[in-house]
């Protein structure tokens, strides 16, 4: 990882005695170089996590949303003018991006109010506003559909949970029948929970694009309740909290873009 890090230093010039490791990095592997006159953070993916060809599709539509007003994180290019390095380590070729260095601090629960998920469901909604607009411009990005993810893998139930595998099997079902329209079906972050977000008074930036899949538009308002539920106060039910969070994060997200009806 060293050897790949001072190559990449070179690309990016950065000081690579000024970098520190990141937490927040499950798959990939995160440093920020905290540096006034030169503050980015420096993405390193693993061989065998993502494809050179999937790494270079994520950026691309991370500069089409950052490009078209989406507050996302912004992604740096290398001196060469690359969106994405590939150094050729002892272990395989890596794939080495950079971004800028988002303003804020990670979203806490203590964060949590009726005009955080408005904004938070005004960003989503741009994203899947802008995505119906965008054209790939590499031949082909390599992305997998959302039944393709590796989180959905029926093998990681155990066999004798019949009952499980049922309903499993019936949810997959259910939703790759769903007709998939222009206002329903896209690019889709699939991992926009509020540790993805860095929260700056009353701007977010969305960080980690790296799950991004095809998929229903609903996932990632779906996703982001679902992990939001986790942190809900004590003396709500989880219908009371989804309503308080739903309520405001939906009329955020629909200033931005129409929902399918079904």
């Amino acid at each position: 990882m060293q050897k790949s890090l001072q190559r990449a230093s070179i690309l990016y010039d950065f000081q690579i005695d000024k970098l520190e490791k990141l937490g927040g990095g499950y798959e990939n592997k995160m440093y920020g170089h905290n540096d006034l006159t030169n503050r980015i953070v420096v993405r390193v993916t693993p061989p065998g996590h993502k494809t050179e060809t999937e790494v270079r599709a994520e950026m691309d539509w991370l500069q089409f949303l950052a490009e078209n007003g989406a507050p996302v994180e912004r992604v740096v290019h290398s001196k060469k003018g690359e969106l994405v390095e590939i150094i050729d380590t002892d272990d395989g070729m890596i794939p080495v991006v950079c971004f800028e260095w988002a303003s804020g601090q990670i979203v806490k629960k203590d964060d949590f109010s009726p005009e955080l998920f408005q904004i938070w469901g005004k960003a989503v909604g741009m994203m899947h506003r802008l995505t119906k607009h965008y054209k790939p411009t590499i031949v082909s990005d390599g992305r997998i559909q959302w039944f393709d993810d590796e989180y959905l893998d029926r093998l990681l139930i155990p066999t004798h949970q019949q009952k499980v595998l049922d309903r499993f099997d019936s949810l997959i079902k259910h939703f790759k029948n769903l007709p998939r329209t222009r206002d329903s079906f896209g690019l889709i972050h699939q991992d926009v929970h509020h540790a993805n977000l860095f929260l700056d008074g009353d701007r977010i930036t969305v960080l980690d694009f790296d799950d991004s899949v095809y998929g229903f538009f609903i996932f990632d308002i779906a996703n982001a309740l679902g992990f939001s539920i986790w942190e809900k106060q004590d003396d709500m039910s989880n219908e009371q909290f989804a309503e308080y969070f739903l309520n405001s994060f939906m009329k955020g997200y629909e200033q931005e873009n129409h929902l399918d009806e079904f």
